[in-house]
């Protein structure tokens, strides 16, 4: 509400303008009319239900894709002053090197983050009717792991945050991710940003 009071713009407008456009998400949206208008956005909720949202807007309203969250952490994990999104300062505040009071990340402090002294990892998740996600980025090692999963399987989800986590320990250096990654395989909804490579990593749960 503070930034559509001081611009006179919509919260979907400036996504757009400052966001969305400038790494190039083109399937992700605050509304569920406009993400409909994207066919491949939005996945079956499993068990089968409707797409809502909740009274806390914009809390759990993005829609996306793990290619376009890709993106969006390809360039939060960009050299300071290569970002395209953010000045060096901005994003030390979003991302501080303390790992602590991050801006809508969770950090060493906070309840869900990885609450340990020398952990180098910010990370966010979520739940809503039918879906699981949780992201995980570790700037340092200019990397990140995106799990969307259209399942209520809490454990599932835990058991493949559980997994990546264990490869990111060994990684040490971006290049460790990039070759990772290679290992991994490409695939089309893999995303370059100069020599880095981001994996989005999709988990759909049929009945």
């Amino acid at each position: 509400w503070v930034l559509e009071a001081a611009t006179s713009r919509s919260l979907s407008q400036l996504a757009e303008e400052r966001i969305f456009s400038p790494v190039g998400m083109t399937r992700s949206a605050f509304t569920l009319t406009a993400a409909m208008r994207v066919p491949g956005t939005l996945a079956v909720p499993n068990p089968p239900g409707h797409h809502y949202g909740v009274v806390e807007y914009p809390a759990a309203a993005l829609r996306s894709t793990a290619g376009d969250l890709a993106k969006y952490m390809l360039a939060l994990t960009a050299a300071p002053d290569e970002c395209p999104l953010l000045r060096p300062v901005s994003l030390a505040q979003l991302l501080p090197e303390t790992f602590a009071g991050g801006l809508a990340w969770w950090g060493r402090d906070a309840a869900y983050g990885v609450r340990c002294k020398k952990s180098q990892v910010w990370s966010h998740g979520g739940y809503m009717q039918g879906v699981r996600t949780h992201i995980h980025l570790w700037p340092l090692k200019r990397a990140a792991t995106i799990v969307l999963t259209n399942s209520e399987n809490e454990s599932v989800k835990n058991q493949i945050v559980k997994a990546l986590e264990r490869v990111m320990l060994a990684v040490t250096t971006s290049a460790d991710a990039v070759a990772v990654a290679a290992r991994v395989g490409e695939s089309p909804s893999t995303h370059k940003r100069g020599a880095r490579t981001a994996l989005p990593l999709v988990v759909e749960e049929q009945d």
